[in-house]
Formats: C-alpha cells, sequence, structure tokens
C-alpha cells in the first residue's frame, strides 16, 4: 500500500520532475537504503551519467518522521 501523501509532499513532488532529466515514478516503488526502507517517488539523472533517486526513508516507526531527499541511486534496491 502506498503511504498518504501531504499537500505540501504533493508539491515537492510536483516540482521535482520540473529538474532537467527528472521524472517522476509512477506508481511509487518500495526502497530499501542502509538507513531504512520507504518509497523511490522519482529519478534524475545528472550530467556526469548518475542517477538520484527521490525517496522517502523511515528508520523508526513506518510513515513517520520520513523526509522527501535525493539519494544517490546505487544506495536504493528496489523491494520486490
Amino acid at each position: 500500500m502506498t503511504p498518504p501523501v501531504s499537500d505540501e509532499r504533493e508539491r515537492e513532488l510536483q516540482a521535482a520532475p520540473a529538474r532537467p532529466r527528472a521524472s517522476r515514478v509512477l506508481p511509487p516503488r518500495p526502497v530499501a537504503h542502509a538507513t531504512g526502507v520507504g518509497w523511490l517517488w522519482g529519478r534524475m539523472q545528472l550530467p556526469d551519467g548518475s542517477w538520484l533517486g527521490l525517496a522517502t526513508l523511515f528508520t523508526g516507526i513506518v510513515f513517520d518522521g520520513a523526509q522527501l531527499h535525493w539519494y544517490s541511486a546505487h544506495e536504493l534496491r528496489i523491494v520486490a
């Protein structure tokens, strides 16, 4: 189940793909990171060819306290 999205988070998600070489991931994909688990909302390719993933990561109770950040794609793993 995809987490609920607040109005503020939705504005952030709409603004992120406006960057060059960025796109939104629909539907969001569950991801794992060394610091927690969360959801991948977008991706962006940098000029050097590397990728960033826009994700919310939860380090404690699910859906509590997550922040939306760009992470290096090699640090994120899609969870099936």
